[in-house]
C-alpha cells in the first residue's frame, strides 16, 4: 500500500513540477535574453533615461521569473528523489518486515535489507537524480539572478539618477 501512495503523491508531483517549471524556465529564459538584448541596444543608441528604466524593468521581471522557475525545478527534483528513495526503502509487497524482537539484541540498530539488483541501483540512482536535477535548478536560479554591471553614456547606471537641484543659499519660509 505504501508504494502506490509514495508513487502517486510524492514521485509523480515531483516529476510534474520538474516538467512544468522546466518548461516555463525555458520560456522565461528566452524572454530574458531578448529583454536584456533590447536593454543593451537602447543603451548603445543613447536612448533617454525613461526608456532605459522601462527596458531594465522588463529585464528584471523576466530575471525574477526565471529564478522562481529554477527554484521550482530544484524543489520538484528534491521531491521526486525523496519519493524514489522511499520507494527503494519499502519492503516488497510479497515480503513482510521482520519482527522487531526477532533481531538479536547484541546487533544494535537493525539496518534495512537492501537485496536485489533493483535496490542496489535504486538508492544511488535516486540520490544521483537529486544531485543532477537539484544542481541544474540551482545553476539556473543563480545564472538568472546574476546581473551584469550596466553603463550608460560612459557613466555607471547609478550615477544617471536624478539629483536634487543645488540650493541657492536662501531659505524659504
Amino acid at each position: 500500500m505504501r508504494r502506490p501512495v509514495l508513487f502517486l503523491f510524492v514521485v509523480m508531483p515531483g516529476v510534474a513540477a520538474v516538467g512544468v517549471c522546466g518548461y516555463y524556465l525555458l520560456q522565461d529564459w528566452s524572454a530574458l535574453i531578448s529583454a536584456f538584448a533590447r536593454f543593451e541596444r537602447l543603451e548603445r543608441e543613447g536612448a533617454p533615461l525613461r526608456s532605459l528604466f522601462v527596458a531594465q524593468t522588463y529585464d528584471q521581471v523576466y530575471r525574477i521569473n526565471a529564478f522562481a522557475d529554477g527554484v521550482g525545478v530544484m524543489l520538484g527534483a528534491i521531491l521526486a528523489a525523496i519519493g524514489m528513495h522511499g520507494l527503494c526503502m519499502c519492503e516488497p509487497a510479497g515480503r513482510s518486515a521482520p519482527e522487531p524482537d526477532a533481531a538479536p539484541l547484541s546487533a544494535g540498530v537493525r539496518e534495512p535489507s537492501l537485496s536485489g539488483a533493483f535496490r542496489r541501483f535504486c538508492v544511488p540512482g535516486s540520490l544521483a537524480l537529486l544531485t543532477v536535477l537539484g544542481a541544474a535548478g540551482v545553476c539556473a536560479s543563480l545564472i538568472s539572478g546574476w546581473e551584469r554591471p550596466t553603463r550608460c553614456a560612459g557613466r555607471s547606471f547609478a550615477a544617471t539618477r536624478a539629483r536634487p537641484a543645488p540650493s541657492s543659499g536662501t531659505a524659504r519660509t
